[in-house]
Parts: structure tokens; sequence; C-alpha cells
């Protein structure tokens, strides 16, 4: 009775996870249409110590396909100590790019991505925004990939973001670990009814995001602007004001974190925003998840009962590598990342506890940001 039970739990996440990635095959061309007039776009990085990383950021603006002419670049300045500023004046120079950097100021008591973002919006002269981080690089079609994608209803474009690995086995793992987070937003977009998006890669026009702000959208909590804006703009506009831009010209490359430390601090980042979701499909979704790695996660300490329950738990795991191998396989093969494809099998027996653990800090613990604790 107990395994039937367990299956019958665990079945939710398996049969949502399946026809998502049968959706996503379906759906791995999108059609896009190419404007015969290009709109004017302002991009819009908030940016903190981040010298090691700005001359790559900066070289993939400079390698863009889009005319320079359309588009403005706004660099916000989160009170960095290092010459991330000088830097990216000094290379926007040389490369002719149309960069604008503001400051949040002296006074500490503002800062933060959202605050940054925000600053940024009030400066920007165009009528359709595109965020980007500035640790990352960007395709040289990735402006007008993600213009492509908008239509006459549409306020909010969502775009792919990977971790790009380097030569240690974690970063690795991490980047699998990344590319399955990556695959469900794809999957969910695709099937027109986005429920995550990641703000390295968003394009928001300016009507929807001057309303999000008027209506102080989760104001309380520092970071999360990408997954509370998604949840507001379903809410103002519905479904169809949203779209994915699943193509791999639209691809956004970060890097791995770098420790483990920071990789966890990071994650329980990410999951302390979940306690202000309020959106039924994004909580239903985290509900299945976190119900089937908890299903998974007690089963092996069950066949201290019966020993039939090891097999339940090995039948789950096949389960579970089937249906999340298959979305993950069509996804890395529509990007071109399927090298990282076999790291994701190894991390199926710790990852029902991962995200328990993770979910269970989250609760708890405040982690740094950029050398900061987030309230």
């Amino acid at each position: 009775m107990i395994v039937v039970v367990l299956l019958c739990l665990a079945m939710p996440y398996l049969i949502m996870v399946a026809a998502l990635a049968i959706r996503l095959k379906e759906s791995r061309k999108p059609n896009l249409t190419i404007p015969r007039v290009y709109p004017e776009v302002s991009i819009i990085i908030a940016s903190r110590n981040e010298s090691a990383n700005i001359p790559r950021l900066m070289k993939s603006l400079a390698r863009q396909s889009y005319p320079h002419n359309k588009y403005e670049i706004i660099l916000v300045d989160d009170h960095s100590t290092d010459n991330t500023i000088h830097l990216a004046h000094e290379m926007a120079q040389e490369m002719a790019l149309p960069l604008k950097i503001i400051s949040l100021g002296d006074e500490m008591t503002v800062y933060g991505k959202r605050a940054a973002i925000s600053l940024g919006v009030g400066s920007a002269k165009y009528d359709t925004f595109l965020f980007t981080d500035a640790d990352v690089s960007l395709s040289p079609n990735w402006i007008i990939s993600m213009v492509e994608a908008l239509n006459p209803k549409c306020e909010l474009v969502a775009g792919p973001v990977i971790l790009r690995s380097n030569k240690g086995y974690f970063s690795k793992l991490e980047a699998a670990e990344y590319l399955s987070v990556s695959a469900m937003t794809a999957a969910c977009g695709f099937a027109g009814h986005p429920i995550m998006a990641n703000g390295a890669n968003l394009l928001v026009t300016k009507k929807a995001y001057l309303n999000a702000l008027s209506n102080r959208y989760q104001k309380e909590f520092q970071s999360g602007d990408d997954m509370f804006l998604l949840e507001f703009i379903r809410r103002e506009y519905g479904d169809t004001s949203m779209v994915f831009c699943g193509t791999k010209e639209a691809l956004v490359e970060g890097d791995v974190t770098e420790s483990l430390a920071s990789f966890i601090a990071q994650r329980i980042r990410w999951a302390g925003k979940a306690t202000g979701y309020r959106d039924r499909s994004i909580l239903l979704v985290g509900f299945f998840t976190l119900l089937f790695n908890a299903v998974i996660a007690i089963t092996p300490s069950c066949f201290l009962v019966n020993i039939y329950f090891l097999m339940v738990y090995g039948i789950l795991l096949l389960l579970r590598a089937g249906v999340e191998g298959l979305l993950l396989w069509r996804w890395s093969g529509i990007i071109g990342h399927q090298g990282l494809f076999k790291f994701y099998f190894v991390l199926l027996p710790f990852y029902p506890y991962y995200v328990l653990v993770i979910g269970l800090l989250s609760l708890f613990v405040k982690p740094m940001w950029k050398g900061r604790k987030l309230s």
C-alpha cells in the first residue's frame, strides 16, 4: 500500500516533465520574423566589482550584428570598489560602443541589483528594455534574436541562459545541473506557459516594466527581479504577453561559481525568493518538484520496513532518468551543448537531497552576495 502511495505521489512530476519534453521537440524551431525596421533598444546592465568579466562583456556587445545606432548600453555601477567602470569606459571608447555609465551614488542605503536596474530604466531613452548581466558573454546575434521574438501582443521575451564550465569536474557538474533548469525554462516557455525567466537574458517593454515599478512588485526582495517581473506580467497581461526565444543565436553564457561555498550560497539565494512567489503555476510546479524529490529521498530508508522499497527507489530513478534525460537531450541539442549531458546522470542519486537541503537552508540562512548579506 505504501509503495502505491509513493508511486502516485511521484507521478505528477514525471508526467509533467514527459509532456514538456514532447512539447519541446515540437517547438524546437520557433517561427521568427526578421524585422524590416530595427526597433531601438536600451540594454541595461547592473554591475558590481566585475573588472575580471567586463572586458568579455564589452567584446560581446561590440560583436553584435544589430546596428549600433539602434541601441544604447546603460551600465549601472552598484558601488564597485575595483576598476570595472574605468575598464568599461575605456573599452567602449576603443570599440565605439554607445555606452552610458551611471552610478547608484555615494549613499550606501540604496544598493542591490533591483535598485541598479530601476535606476537604469529611469535613464533609458528607448521603449524596449533588454537586460543582461555584467559577467556573461553574448551571441553575436543576441539582440536581433530577442527582438525578432517580439510580436504586437508581447510584453516580455525570456531568453536561454547556460553556464560555461571550465576544466574542473565540479564545474561540469554545476553546468549540467543548471542545464536542467534552463531546459525546464525553455520547455515551459515553448508550451506557452512560461514559469521561469533569467535576468541575464530578458527583454521587456517599457510600458510593462514601468507598470510593474509603479505597482512596487515584491519590493521587499532585493533580488528576484526576473521571476517577480514574470509573475506581474502574467497577472496583468496574460500568458500570451510572454514568449520564449529558444534559439542558439539568443544564448547567453555565464560562468560557474568559484567554489562549492559560493555555489551553495548562490542556490540558497535563488531558493530564498520562492517565499515571495504568488503565481499558482509557479507554485504548483514547485510543489510537484519538491514532492517528487522528497519521495525519492525517503524511499531508500524504507527498505528497513520492506526490501521492496529499494526496488521502488530504482524504478523512480530510472523513470526520472528517462523523462528528464529526454528533456535535457533535446534542449542541449537545440543549443549545441550536448557535451554536458553525461554529467547529468552523475547528479541523479544526489539531486533529491540537494534540493531538500537547499530549500531548507533558504528558510533560515541569508547568504552573502557581492560582499553583502541580503535582507
